[in-house]
């Protein structure tokens, strides 16, 4: 409020009586401490932001786990009731989601795999028909 009462009086010097140079100072001095305490709590927000963008990443990926470990063990009581699955104890999942049973833990993962490769495949295709004009 001095500052502003300063502001006033320079506008308008008859009205009022020059404010002294100690207090117009010192007001000085207190609005630049606000305005680099204002800095320093701007910086800390954007970090704080930041860690919360990170953060909402983090639950996003685990809900997405949530969601797979659902599937997975609807899909584990499924397991029996398809014929082609029968005898399959292991399960390992392909990089694009994709569910591959085996007898054994390697077997479940050389499938896994071979779906992998067979979506590389597919996706480098894809994008080589994309580049040609």
């Amino acid at each position: 409020m001095f500052l502003a009462n300063y502001n006033s009086w320079r506008r308008d010097g008859e009205t009022k009586d020059m404010p002294s140079p100690t207090e117009i100072g010192a007001a000085i001095d207190d609005a630049v401490n606000l305005l680099r305490k204002y800095d320093e709590l701007e910086r800390e927000n954007a970090a704080l932001r930041e860690e919360l963008k990170s953060s909402r990443k983090l639950v996003d990926a685990l809900i997405i786990k949530a969601d797979a470990f659902d599937y997975l063990a609807w899909l584990e009581k499924k397991r029996g009731e398809e014929e082609g699955l029968q005898g399959a104890d292991f399960l390992c999942l392909a990089s694009d989601g994709t569910t591959c049973w085996g007898k054994t833990y390697l077997e479940a993962v050389r499938i896994a795999e071979q779906q992998d490769r067979i979506a590389f495949d597919s996706a480098a295709i894809d994008a080589a028909r994309k580049e040609k004009p």
